[in-house]
């Protein structure tokens, strides 16, 4: 029987207190979704805390996702109301359209000369690319960028320059991830610790669920022609790989793993796990 995904460690909780202390010592909310996986990546939790707050979606990591639903999903979260940006640490003028945008629709107080500074709450789930963002905004390494969900555990303020500050919140989970499918998700973009996941059951539902057109590069990049079903597709990446026990055994661990990474690393194309049918 294969574990259920769930992983909301002590820190977690107290990230959830320290946003909603924070709220109302902020005049807006910079939320952070993935762009591969934007239905997934949003936290049902944090979402009732902040629902009445004035609020920017960044859409991130877009250099690494389908251009077609990343602009579907623009759509929907604009339809409900959100302002929404496209975000690619590496395009030209991101940072001024960030900034330019923050100051346009953060509500301050102005009392005659005074103006007050903009205080930015910024959110997401582990590993979202938060700290990409800080850096990118703050034009320096202000925020320790490591590859691995969970790095970030204490409130951190960055001055971005004299009229903004970022409150730099830990990334926090829900603490009942109901559905099995969205932490399926998360763990495959690496915003859940690699120990808690069962990596076959995780690759082989990759497969199930991967775009078309990074399955057709798969297979071709690994001369994977004859397969009946995910299974066989997994066994035949490990042997193409040369992933062999020492007993001729298959290892599907190992094999695994590695589909899992070059997949998130783009080995496969841009990437989309959550496809915008409009039916959330």
């Amino acid at each position: 029987m294969i574990n259920k995904i769930n992983w909301f460690p002590g820190h977690m909780k107290r990230a959830l207190n320290l946003i909603k202390n924070n709220l109302q010592k902020t005049n807006i909310v910079l939320e952070i979704l993935d762009a591969r996986a934007p239905f997934s990546s949003k936290n049902p939790l944090t979402e009732k805390i902040i629902k009445n707050q004035t609020k920017i979606i960044l859409l991130h990591k877009s250099d690494v996702a389908q251009t077609t639903e990343i602009i579907k999903w623009k759509k929907y979260f604009e339809n409900l109301g959100n302002t929404v940006i496209i975000s690619n640490i590496y395009k030209k003028g991101m940072r001024k359209q960030i900034i330019d945008i923050i100051k346009k629709i953060a509500v301050v107080k102005k009392i005659k000369n005074y103006k007050e500074k903009i205080k930015v709450l910024i959110i997401g789930v582990p590993n979202v690319g938060k700290s990409s963002i800080i850096n990118l905004l703050s034009g320096k390494k202000s925020a320790k960028v490591a590859n691995k969900p969970g790095y970030t555990k204490n409130i951190q303020i960055v001055k971005i320059n004299e009229d903004i500050n970022l409150f730099d919140m830990p990334g926090i989970l829900w603490h009942n991830l109901v559905d099995q499918s969205i932490a399926k998700k998360l763990a495959i973009l690496d915003m859940i610790k690699n120990e808690i996941v069962d990596n076959i059951d995780l690759a082989l539902y990759l497969l199930e669920i991967m775009d078309q057109n990074n399955k057709n590069i798969l297979l071709k990049k690994y001369k994977i022609i004859y397969h009946k079903n995910s299974l066989d597709i997994l066994q035949n990446f490990a042997k193409t790989r040369k992933l062999i026990h020492k007993k001729n055994e298959i290892d599907l661990e190992k094999a695994s793993k590695i589909l899992i990474k070059e997949f998130r690393e783009g080995k496969f194309g841009k990437i989309i796990l959550d496809k915008n049918y409009n039916t959330f």
